[in-house]
């Protein structure tokens, strides 16, 4: 789901592309991707995955 940019900092944005459970836990992965600012004025853009460390 698009969302608003971040203002500031070195992170311009995240895109989500998918979720999953991990199982019965409440956790889940998270895929996707962001952007870090290059600080000229452009964006490199990066993959991730991630799994949540809250329930």
């Amino acid at each position: 789901m698009p969302g608003a940019t971040a203002p500031g900092g070195e992170t311009q944005s995240y895109n989500v592309t998918d979720l999953a459970p991990v199982g019965h836990t409440g956790r889940h992965w998270a895929v996707g991707s962001y952007e870090l600012l290059d600080g000229q004025g452009g964006a490199d853009s990066y993959e991730f995955i991630e799994r949540s460390s809250r329930r």
